[in-house]
């Protein structure tokens, strides 16, 4: 179960320095305002994940006739 941990950590890690690279990038190209659509963005691309990962999971837990 390390190994999961481990993993999970590894990849928050990377997730974070990716963002704050893009974030970085982005406010010197375009400002807050270009940030601030970034973290809207990657918002609604988690919702719509999650949305679809629970209907998903809704249907395969359905029983066949």
């Amino acid at each position: 179960m390390k190994g999961c941990y481990s993993l999970y950590m590894t990849a928050a890690f990377i997730g974070g320095a990716v963002g704050v690279a893009a974030s970085g990038w982005l406010m010197e190209r375009y400002g807050w305002s270009g940030v601030a659509v970034f973290g809207v963005v990657l918002g609604a691309v988690a919702g719509v994940i999650h949305l679809f990962g629970a209907r998903a999971q809704r249907s395969s837990a359905l029983p066949l006739h």
